[in-house]
């Protein structure tokens, strides 16, 4: 190598933007002090003085494609990014320097079989926040604030000290949001900032009928509103919109106080739906839950709710509608996707002579069990329980109340797009 030169943050981004990257930061060493054992920028390069980072953004329509294309979409996101991060550190050590390009995917060394918990050798999203460039979710995901959750990144070690950039100061998460958690059909975002792997790999993957596997579930990053950030693209959002990135940042200090009544015990689809609903709308919202939903839009006639929040799929929506019709009315109507619907038993070799389920997904237990007696429960939550009190062999319910319950998955129907009927009191 040549004498180590002076290389300036500006000569360095503007190479790393004419290289593909579409956003590039700089953080210091000393930003990395509290890093676990052994994932340390020096545990990796001894003589490191700054670390670069440089991000893409991901095409939105990858997001709403089939997994497979999604998969192949961030496979190539992350090649490319490896390209990126080699021609910077070959940059650098054409100018004297040293440099380690950090991958933006794997392999990674450390991997926790029980737990199934996988740390990368550095960090590349807590590089990023050193970096200035963003902040981490309350879904663990790196946000830009330039462009939005739909990003991934690479990283260059350098024994070169180049001026960092300073670190962002903003939340991209408000308080009360709690979109990505009650969208996640496992329910592996209960720790702030956390994700359970043990609990989001059981869904994050599928297979194609050739036995490849790929990367499926990303719903927690469709129901966040910074899908919708993406500067210098015009991204016809009206095809993504689940709310305006602007209900995030101009955010009403009065939020509007509403009661939601729907189908209970607590962890149905029903109660999941509604409080999507709530932080859709930025409401300071209660749900409030009722044995059947005619009980639900009794309790709105009677007023001690202000909406009722019924699934397309539920058997008797017409006959409410029809006959309150001089009481009720549609007042909105939005989709999103059931939690994974499940088989699920005490054991998967028991014998099947009975299985409950709620009436709306009864189609399903009747074609898996066709022989089986079907006992018609209250909800998905309500044939949870009815399994766990030995009155049926086994249930359809969600996955959330299989791992609530700590059941055997016998079957795994998935998430199922579903129609949501908010119902008010006629004026």
């Amino acid at each position: 190598m040549g004498s180590i030169i002076n290389i300036s943050a500006e000569y360095i981004k503007k190479f790393a933007l004419s290289n593909g990257t579409d956003f590039v930061g700089i953080a210091s060493i000393d930003r990395f002090d509290g890093s676990p054992e052994g994932h340390h920028p020096k545990d990796l390069l001894k003589t490191v003085r700054s670390v670069i980072v440089c991000g893409i953004i991901v095409p939105t329509g990858a997001l709403f494609a089939p997994s497979t294309l999604y998969h192949k979409v961030i496979e190539a996101t992350h090649l490319e990014l490896d390209q990126i991060a080699m021609k910077v550190s070959w940059e650098i050590e054409k100018n004297g320097g040293l440099a380690v390009p950090i991958p933006s995917h794997a392999p990674y060394y450390f991997w926790d079989e029980e737990n199934q918990y996988a740390m990368g050798d550095l960090s590349i999203r807590h590089a990023a926040e050193a970096a200035g460039l963003g902040k981490i979710s309350k879904s663990a995901i790196f946000i830009s604030k330039d462009y939005g959750i739909l990003t991934r990144m690479a990283c260059v070690l350098t024994d070169i000290e180049i001026e960092p950039d300073p670190i962002a100061d903003w939340n991209p998460c408000p308080e009360e949001c709690k979109l990505c958690v009650n969208a996640c059909p496992v329910n592996a975002l209960q720790t702030e900032k956390q994700c359970t792997q043990s609990i989001c790999r059981k869904n994050l993957f599928s297979f194609t009928l050739g036995g490849v596997k790929v990367e499926d579930c990303r719903e927690c990053i469709k129901a966040c509103p910074w899908v919708l950030k993406r500067k210098g693209n015009k991204v016809n959002q009206e095809c993504v919109r689940t709310f305006n990135i602007g209900s995030i940042e101009n955010q009403s200090n009065t939020p509007k106080k509403v009661i939601i009544s729907t189908l209970g015990p607590a962890g149905t689809c029903s109660e999941q739906a509604s409080l999507f609903y709530i932080n859709k709308n930025n409401y300071a919202g209660e749900v409030v839950l009722y044995s059947s939903f005619e009980e639900a839009v009794l309790a709105l006639k009677e007023s001690k709710s202000d909406y009722v929040i019924i699934p397309s799929a539920y058997q008797n929506i017409a006959s409410i509608i029809f006959q309150e019709k001089c009481h009720i009315e549609i007042h909105d109507v939005f989709k999103l996707a059931t939690p994974s619907l499940v088989i699920a038993g005490k054991g998967k070799d028991k014998e099947v002579k009975k299985i409950a389920t709620h009436a709306s997904p009864s189609s399903l237990a009747k074609e898996y069990y066709p022989n089986a007696e079907l006992i018609i429960s209250k909800s998905n939550s309500n044939s949870a329980e009815m399994l766990i009190a030995n009155e049926v062999d086994a249930c359809i319910t969600t996955m959330n109340c299989a791992i609530k319950y700590s059941l055997d998955i016998i079957h795994d129907f998935g998430a199922i797009a579903m129609g949501w009927n908010v119902l008010k009191r006629k004026s």
